[in-house]
């Protein structure tokens, strides 16, 4: 056996070994880039070409083939970077970045890389938009965040969908509440999915689910997910501010959070599951749980205990990046993309 061979076989032991709890998912490869990634991850996509693009905090967006790693839209004002990143999403065969709440910079793949192509804004009023994910389905825009209907405050009116044409004009707000006490849920991570002509809802600080009908635009159930005895939920005050001490302290309480209860991570569909991923506080345990519910009932049907963080999947192939988030944990210190094969495709 050459040393070339036996160090696959042993990387791919590893990397079974680094999965416990479902016996059919099954390592593919691994592949190692020579980037450096500090920022956490905030989210990923597989574009047309089945090629990972991802976003991490503070850090430009990066293009992962099997072959090599390319920056792209980095930061500045010119048309092929950007000032900041809120969300990402497909547009077509193309990607759409949504530069700020009601601006979206389409970029197109070209020679390895993706360059911009068009900007496209959204018709909106002058209240708080606090996107966080999006998809384009039906022609539409679905974005998850939070949207003000006036200049906010505790009796203040937010959808956490909203809905736009491809022409950028106000179609439709859904999941509307209220708050009478100051709450800061703009600071939450809201998913978006899309599949089978549905869209799903998920907030990062509750195991729920919300369906959405992307054509009558309407909410056609609401699920709470169940959740393993491991999962450590967020106190439902930790985002209510409401006396001067956690006024001062929020922020602080917002990395404790991250660091000390059972957050939604990373969010998927694919081959018939919903996975969402979280992490988990048990030292005798892996990092991260990921759970695949079943799209039609959402019942739980496979669960993962893994030390890698995942990414995001399609047609049957799972993401990760190698060793944890590389904003939080310490290990993930070595730019890593893993892929594990689902057997049982539905």
């Amino acid at each position: 056996m050459s040393i070339k061979t036996s160090l696959l076989t042993a990387a791919i032991i590893l990397m079974s070994m680094a999965l416990q709890g479902v016996e059919n998912l099954k390592p593919e490869r691994q592949t190692a880039y020579e980037d450096e990634i500090y920022g956490r991850f905030s989210g990923a996509l597989l574009d047309k070409d089945s090629d990972l693009i991802a976003s991490f905090y503070a850090t430009p967006l990066r293009l992962f083939t099997p072959e090599k790693s390319v920056q792209f839209a980095t930061m500045g004002q010119g048309p092929d970077q950007l000032i900041n990143l809120w969300a990402q999403c497909l547009y077509n065969d193309d990607l759409a970045l949504f530069e700020m709440p009601n601006k979206i910079k389409i970029f197109t793949k070209k020679d390895g890389t993706y360059v911009w192509k068009e900007t496209k804004w959204l018709k909106r009023g002058p209240y708080l938009h606090v996107p966080s994910s999006a998809v384009f389905l039906d022609n539409k825009w679905f974005i998850a965040g939070s949207s003000f209907h006036d200049m906010g405050g505790k009796d203040s009116p937010v959808s956490f969908v909203t809905v736009y044409g491809s022409d950028g004009t106000l179609v439709k707000e859904l999941i509307d509440k209220k708050f009478d006490k100051p709450f800061m849920h703009m600071q939450l991570n809201y998913f978006i999915l899309a599949a089978d002509s549905k869209a799903y809802f998920l907030p990062e600080n509750e195991l729920k689910v919300t369906v959405i009908d992307p054509v009558e635009l309407k909410v056609t159930k609401e699920v709470s997910l169940e959740s393993p005895e491991y999962y450590k939920p967020m106190p439902p005050d930790f985002y209510l501010i409401d006396t001067p001490e956690k006024q001062k302290d929020f922020l602080k309480q917002l990395e404790y959070w991250r660091y000390s209860y059972s957050r939604l991570t990373a969010a998927a569909v694919d081959s018939g599951y919903l996975i969402v991923q979280f992490r988990v506080f048990d030292e005798k345990m892996k990092k991260f749980a990921l759970l695949f519910y079943n799209l039609g009932n959402f019942k739980l049907e496979k669960t993962v205990l893994t030390n890698d963080c995942f990414m995001t999947a399609g047609n049957g192939k799972y993401y990760f990046y190698a060793d944890g988030d590389p904003g939080y944990d310490e290990e993930a210190d070595k730019t890593v993309i893993k892929v594990f094969n689902l057997e049982d495709k539905k």
